[in-house]
């Protein structure tokens, strides 16, 4: 966690891995599949499917398996579905050889509807036929593509399906997919950049399930850092990267008078030293907020849902891909980015100390916070965010924590917001909040920019905030400066440091329980 630095870093891909859509979280250390490999192929052996199946509130059932997410197709059946990415040999695409399976029966079942991101689809049949339907090709493989080291191609695998004339459900039992590598008829030499990186070793661990058969362990490298910021501001840039050398990084340093201010001049510079530097860039860091000055332009995206609130998404994410590459280098980072959102040097200065002090001397402060957190949830219009924060909870506690506050809101009961302060006041090194939120607070328990003014007081006990809620990392809402995010790492001075050392958090106020629990999933399954 030492080198999480900046405000807003990129979350990890994949999370419909860790969490099945937006109800209860599954295990995502549960792969049912034994894996044989070789140099022409793999297979993926699946050991004995067990079936739980739950009642939902829209009516129906849903089936739920080990280590499954659903299809997730607003209007159709909630259907399982495997989903892995597979690493290739360069020049190579993966190509689906054999499928064997005997299909046993499970009878007749009402299965249950998605109803959409926005919980107000109701079920078409049109579409939940037409899912039933592609339920049958029981293999799907994407296309061949690069991430950074690795050559990759995606894996769907549907384990269920509904006999089209008696209508009963029906599980794939003695299940055996048989893979191959053939040429690739659109290998471009997509670029490679030497080494391993370091930063993306455990991503590739985790989500690429033989990523180990490609993987040279002699050429796992810590990377180039990359720091843009406002050219008045190099003092206080300059004692981060001196910290960061310290650490084993590469350190180049560029100022907006060298790189320009405008996104694209921003883009090209950073992806010329992407595909030039040695070792190969792993981290850039954007000093600076996107206001007047300092002036440091971020990219914008659709949110992609009829009447948004905000039409225009802020992301820095858009940095890290190709904008013209493949479709694998259109989503996967080539390197992590991350923005130290402050308006000006005095505030750059607090967040430096921060930095440092959490980094350098860890022990300053109460110590015992590094075994410490808290997890704070709203339940009034989803129960999931409990069970996801039980998740986050059992996870901690799992990797050594001996204390997790858990602070709940229901309906007949609210903690308060003087609760929330004493918690993070008391000492602990994570804080993780799933309910609602705005540009500037949390609701409920309702927590507000003048609230961590006016509350917290954890001078050198500073936590990472995970904060996967609408809104609170909308650096880009000039008409609310700061943001909530902002306020948290900007709170306390360069002598007195209050706060948080790092914010986590969407930038778009419309966001959604389904995706949020993901990416909360994704993000402790990545650090725990």
């Amino acid at each position: 966690m030492s080198r999480l630095t900046a405000m807003c870093v990129s979350l990890f891909m994949f999370a419909s891995l860790v969490f099945a859509s937006n109800d209860t979280p599954a295990d995502p250390s549960i792969r049912p599949y034994q894996l044989q490999s070789s140099a022409a192929g793999l297979t993926l052996q699946f050991d004995e499917i067990n079936v739980n199946w739950l009642a939902v509130d829209e009516g129906g059932e849903m089936p739920v398996l080990d280590g499954a997410g659903e299809i997730g197709v607003a209007g159709g059946p909630r259907l399982p579905v495997y989903s892995d990415l597979v690493a290739v040999p360069e020049g190579m695409d993966l190509v689906l050889l054999n499928v064997y399976a005997h299909w046993r029966d499970l009878g007749l079942h009402e299965l249950a509807f998605d109803t959409g991101q926005e919980g107000e689809t109701a079920r078409d049949e049109m579409i939940f036929n037409r899912v039933i339907q592609e339920s049958e090709e029981t293999v799907v493989v994407g296309t061949t593509g690069r991430w950074r080291d690795l050559r990759i191609a995606s894996v769907a695998v549907r384990p269920m399906k509904v006999d089209p004339v008696s209508g009963h459900v029906l599980i794939a039992e003695d299940l055996e997919i048989e893979f191959g590598y053939e040429p690739s008829t659109n290998f471009d030499e997509e670029f490679d950049p030497p080494g391993v990186s370091e930063a993306m070793l455990p991503l590739y661990e985790e989500y690429v399930i033989n990523a180990l058969d490609f993987i040279d362990y002699s050429e796992v490298v810590r990377g180039t850092y990359l720091m843009i910021y406002p050219p008045n501001w190099l003092i206080d840039v300059e004692a981060l990267a001196e910290w960061r050398t310290k650490t084993g990084f590469t350190v180049q340093m560029a100022s907006t008078d060298v790189t320009g201010n405008d996104f694209m001049s921003i883009y090209n510079y950073i992806f010329g030293v992407c595909e030039t530097a040695e070792p190969a860039l792993e981290y850039v860091v954007l000093v600076g907020d996107m206001d007047d000055y300092p002036d440091i332009a971020t990219a914008f995206i659709d949110p992609g849902v009829p009447n948004p609130y905000d039409p225009d998404i802020a992301t820095d994410q858009k940095y890290t891909y190709s904008l013209t590459g493949t479709s694998y280098e259109a989503v996967l980072p080539r390197f992590l980015i991350g923005r130290m959102s402050v308006d000006t040097q005095s505030e750059l200065r607090a967040l430096v100390n921060k930095i440092k002090q959490y980094e350098m001397t860890p022990f300053d402060g109460n110590p015992d916070r590094w075994l410490r957190a808290v997890t704070i949830a709203n339940t009034t219009s989803s129960v999931s965010t409990a069970l996801t924060q039980d998740w986050v909870a059992y996870k901690m506690v799992n990797n050594g924590f001996t204390n997790v506050e858990q602070l709940v809101k229901t309906w007949s009961f609210d903690p308060g917001t003087q609760a929330v302060a004493n918690a993070i006041n008391d000492n602990v090194s994570w804080v993780t909040y799933r309910g609602f939120g705005s540009h500037t607070s949390w609701a409920g328990p309702y927590f507000y920019n003048s609230d961590i003014d006016n509350r917290i007081f954890n001078t050198d006990n500073l936590p990472v905030i995970t904060s996967m809620v609408c809104g609170g990392g909308a650096f880009d809402e000039l008409g609310e400066d700061p943001c909530f995010g902002e306020k948290w790492i900007r709170h306390g001075t360069p002598s007195n440091l209050m706060g948080a050392v790092a914010f986590i958090a969407p930038s778009e106020i419309d966001t959604h329980t389904r995706w949020n629990n993901m990416i909360l999933g994704g993000w402790y399954t990545a650090q725990f």
